[in-house]
């Protein structure tokens, strides 16, 4: 295996609008396992009571030299799959005083935990690879952020002398189905190509409503098969994947996650090729995201 470090990319990058898409070059050699991103905002004279720096950060995306996206999702739905994962939330200070700064770390791995190192991005094969970050500060004095205050920090944990890496591939994660829910029983959500799936995630939100009001259960099953993988509430998929302070993250739940990815052993990905989600929702309107983690 070989040796990486820890090396700053970007220290302090000031957006120059207050919305648009800031992008940072990750380089032409070597490798990297895994991006670490911190963004920080200035909030306006009266405080950000409405307005926190996770939303403002609508999409980050990875671009590979050929124009493919390992990576894909936005800051909240990031944050809350480390926290699901690890069992621990990252760095997050949402304060709503006047002129408080607020920031917001966020780990990008493209292996199976924070000590892999054997999987990653080979830069030389992919040259030109960049991250891009989508952004919107609302922008006030009485409720929202001071203007062009969104600042960016990327460091990477890359080969160490640049020297090119082996690696076995990368985890992949993007949203794989997004739709509005209804009162249904079942809805159904089909998944494709999943034969190295390693996570999968249900975001399920709507204004006033509960979350195990908005979407009461998941099935995850192999049609093909006959196999039942998963049958539980939302709830309780919540509780199952708590934080180790005991906390449940709103709104997010782990459908499931493959052996290996949380524990100390070897990372399992033989999974069937076609998946069927079946969700059982019980309102309407609310908004429901389904994100997908594949070894590829």
């Amino acid at each position: 295996m070989i040796a990486h470090t820890l090396r700053n990319v970007v220290k302090a990058k000031l957006a120059v609008n207050d919305s648009g898409t800031m992008e940072v070059s990750l380089g032409d050699e070597g490798g990297i396992a895994a991006i670490f991103l911190k963004f920080q905002a200035t909030n306006g004279a009266g405080g950000s009571a409405s307005y926190g720096i996770l939303p403002s950060i609508t999409e980050i995306r990875v671009k590979m030299g050929g124009g493919r996206y390992p990576f894909r999702l936005s800051a909240s739905d990031l944050y809350a799959i480390n926290a699901i994962r690890d069992g621990r939330a990252e760095e997050l200070s949402e304060g709503a005083g006047a002129g408080a700064m607020q920031s917001v770390r966020l780990p990008i791995y493209f292996g199976a935990d924070k000590q892999d190192r054997t999987h990653g991005i080979d830069l030389k094969a992919n040259a030109g690879a960049t991250l891009e970050v989508d952004y919107t500060l609302v922008i006030s004095d009485a409720d929202g952020f001071v203007t062009k205050s969104l600042r960016l920090d990327v460091d990477v944990l890359e080969t160490k002398g640049f020297r090119r890496p082996a690696y076995r591939g990368m985890i992949e994660t993007a949203v794989a189905n997004i739709h509005t829910t209804k009162v249904a029983d079942p809805v159904r959500v089909k998944l494709h190509d999943t034969g190295r799936m390693v996570g999968l995630y249900a975001y399920a939100y709507l204004s006033g409503t509960a979350d195990n009001a908005l979407v009461s259960n998941i099935e995850l099953l192999a049609p093909g098969e006959n196999k039942l993988i998963v049958d539980a509430s939302f709830s309780d998929l919540q509780y199952r994947h708590r934080t180790l302070s005991g906390s449940i993250l709103t709104s997010y739940a782990s459908i499931w996650m493959a052996q290996g990815r949380t524990e100390d052993e070897i990372l399992m990905t033989k999974m069937p090729q076609e998946l069927e989600l079946n969700l059982k929702e019980l309102a309407a309107d609310g908004s429901v995201r389904i994100i997908e983690e594949v070894m590829r």
